[in-house]
């Protein structure tokens, strides 16, 4: 199982990310659970030009991630190209997508342990709703 994700936004509540599929790689073994994660239910409050923050546990780093975020109802999507972090935060920041109302964040993050023996591949989607 990859580690839990935590979203949020400013100082409010943090929610786990609907994940989907993932793959895991160790020093012996290469696992993967192909998932269509269910919609995400409960709503991330944000304003616009807020960011959401992604954070993993003690143990993890992210060293990748890239996404897109498009609304639940009309056309139009924000992406954001793969994005490498050499600096292997345990939180990284995301743009609330620029239009109001209720869209659906998708984010492909890459995680490796703090000992390096473990690299997870992980898709994760929450709803934000931009007031």
């Amino acid at each position: 199982m990859p580690p839990a994700v935590a979203a949020s936004v400013g100082d409010g509540p943090a929610i786990a990310p609907t994940q989907g599929s993932y793959t895991t790689v160790t020093c012996s073994t290469t696992g993967s659970y192909d998932a269509d994660p269910p919609s995400p239910e409960l709503p991330l409050l944000a304003k616009q030009g807020d960011d959401l923050r992604f954070t993993v546990p003690t143990g993890w780093r992210f060293v990748r991630w890239g996404g897109s975020g498009a609304p639940l109802v009309g056309d139009g999507a924000d992406t954001w190209p793969p994005t490498d972090l050499p600096d292997r935060p345990r939180s990284i920041s995301v743009p609330v997508p620029l239009r109001l109302g209720d869209s659906i964040v998708g984010l492909s993050v890459v995680l490796i342990s703090d000992d390096e023996r473990a690299i997870v591949k992980l898709g994760l989607q929450v709803l934000v709703r931009v007031n």
